[in-house]
């Protein structure tokens, strides 16, 4: 299995503050409210020094990679097999918002009510919570922060649920504003105060919640580094915490994630439940695996499957849209309404282009498939009128494929001779050397007669030694010279198999049509007479040309 990846490698932070936010962070989980306090203000001491202003983006981000790979790690193999309710309560936070006729909002307050302080009072105030996190995913942070004036006094943590939906929701507005030190401390805060409260698993999911969040820049290949850390650590389980770590890897760029890698994740994500995961992370993530299974594996029935699926989805993530938008319309006033409609607008404009996406990409796996169905039918059409022995067209190739040439040959008054070749005493090479040293014969045969002949006249292996030989636009006289000059190419031919030399001679018959008009049956009559000619050949001695009217 491989080792665990440390951040090292991706910060130049000294070993000795390295060292010094280590000891700070190892006594900060356990602590009470008040010593919690005061150990955060000694680790920001550490960062900025003086008056020197909060910390600039990528200092920010090293030092939340130090901060986060030791709460993973001090958090490592901690985890409870059941599930506290509160856990049960993350899992809904990907469907908000929660309405009161939604089943899920019953389920919802059944979990709430198994929790402190959950009154009436309670449920109306976190519809307001629940407003405010919604405006801070669509990214409308500016009247994101006039709601925060709603709730001017603190929100105690025993008021769970909306304990967490606020400080979601002010973590993505610190974040945005650039408020770096306040968003440390409210995250150190949130994660020391669920470890406390509920279970590590808590913990780790505000854990993920905050590298979610972060606007990583440059230092993704550090963001990379502490989710596969996170991915070991649930790598046995299927749920929330590696439903999360498993999609932000998912969802990481190209250059740091092959498409091979992300198929592997987009995977393990669809075999988790899905209920897990909003509406919007299935249907990318099965529209990735749609695409990659039709474009680099060529599995049709699969990647169909997948863009059903994705299919799906997005018409879920159009209800979502719509109930989004009609729940913050009913609990917004006009003109806070007003303000966020640009906002919907714009993941309106997302879901348009994503439906274009989906088609187009239908719609080229469709043709691609298409176009390979019809190569693979060419070439088992190719394959069953070819002879595998000689490579020479077959029988089947005379009824499925010639009678346009006929017809084209009739329109223009041109003359069609048929001409059988057998090979004299076949037999007895087999009976002899062996069906091997037949087979050879038969190839080189075929080389033969293959040389001898114009591109437009059709050479096939009829049956066992017996080829069919079609001349268009050729006389009697001039068939029967071409004909002649192939008898005596065949008797003169050295055939050696095996260092063992094969004498081998040849009888033709051969007749040329008296009429333009070639129909099937005609054709039929035309060989049989050309075959007619061929035993007169053999009754006469073998190795010779015979010609019929």
């Amino acid at each position: 299995m491989r080792g665990k990846l440390t951040v090292s490698a991706f910060t130049p932070i000294a070993p000795e503050l390295r060292q010094q936010i280590t000891t700070i962070i190892e006594t900060l989980l356990d602590k009470g409210q008040e010593e919690r306090k005061e150990l955060i203000s000694e680790l920001l001491a550490l960062f900025v020094k003086g008056d020197s202003g909060d910390l600039d983006m990528q200092q920010y981000c090293e030092y939340c990679g130090v901060i986060i790979e030791k709460l993973v790690a001090m958090l490592s193999g901690a985890h409870c097999s059941e599930r506290s309710p509160l856990f049960e309560f993350l899992d809904l936070l990907h469907h908000i918002p929660l309405r009161d006729s939604s089943e899920r909002h019953q389920n919802t307050v059944a979990i709430l009510k198994s929790l402190p302080y959950c009154d009436e009072a309670f449920i109306e105030q976190l519809k307001r919570a629940q407003v405010l996190y919604l405006l801070t995913q669509l990214g409308d942070f500016d009247t994101s922060a006039l709601l925060l004036e709603d709730f001017s006094t603190p929100i105690d943590p025993e008021c769970t649920g909306l304990y967490i939906l606020y400080h979601l929701s002010f973590g993505r507005i610190l974040q945005h504003q650039r408020r770096y030190q306040e968003s440390i401390t409210l995250w150190l805060n949130l994660i020391s105060e669920m470890f406390v409260r509920d279970s590590s698993e808590t913990a780790c999911y505000f854990i993920i919640r905050w590298l979610q969040l972060i606007d990583w820049g440059g230092n993704t290949l550090l963001k990379k580094a502490l989710l596969l850390n996170l991915a070991e650590e649930f790598s046995q389980q299927k749920h929330l915490n590696s439903a999360l770590v498993l999609y932000e890897l998912f969802s990481l760029e190209d250059r740091l994630v092959s498409p091979p890698e992300k198929i592997h994740y987009a995977r393990r994500l669809i075999k988790h439940p899905p209920s897990l995961l909003s509406v919007m992370q299935l249907q990318n993530v099965h529209f990735f695996a749609g695409n990659y299974i039709s474009g680099m594996q060529s599995s049709f029935r699969e990647s169909i499957q997948y863009f059903k699926y994705s299919n799906y989805f997005l018409h879920k993530c159009w209800d979502y849209h719509r109930q989004l938008s009609t729940y913050l319309r009913e609990n917004l006033s006009p003109e806070l309404y007003l303000r966020c409609i640009p906002y919907l607008e714009d993941r309106t404009q997302e879901l348009g282009s994503q439906v274009s996406m989906q088609n187009n990409s239908y719609v080229e796996t469709l043709q691609a498939d298409y176009n390979k169905i019809e190569q693979l039918y060419q070439q088992v059409e190719e394959l069953s009128i070819t002879d595998v022995l000689t490579g020479l067209r077959n029988r089947r190739y005379l009824e499925a494929n010639l009678s346009q040439m006929f017809m084209l040959a009739a329109r223009h008054q041109v003359p069609v001779c048929f001409a059988m070749l057998d090979i004299d005493h076949f037999k007895l090479v087999n009976d002899t050397l062996g069906h091997p040293a037949g087979d050879y014969v038969l190839k080189e045969l075929a080389l033969l007669v293959s040389k001898g002949f114009r591109k437009s006249d059709v050479i096939l292996r009829y049956g066992g030694e017996e080829f069919l030989i079609i001349l268009f636009d050729s006389t009697p006289q001039l068939t029967f010279t071409f004909m002649e000059e192939l008898r005596k190419e065949v008797e003169e031919h050295h055939f050696e198999f095996r260092n063992h030399p094969i004498s081998i001679t040849v009888s033709i018959g051969m007749v040329c049509s008296t009429s333009f008009t070639l129909t099937d049956k005609e054709v039929a009559r035309y060989i049989a007479k050309a075959d007619s000619a061929l035993y007169k050949a053999k009754n006469a001695g073998r190795n010779r040309v015979m010609s019929t009217q």
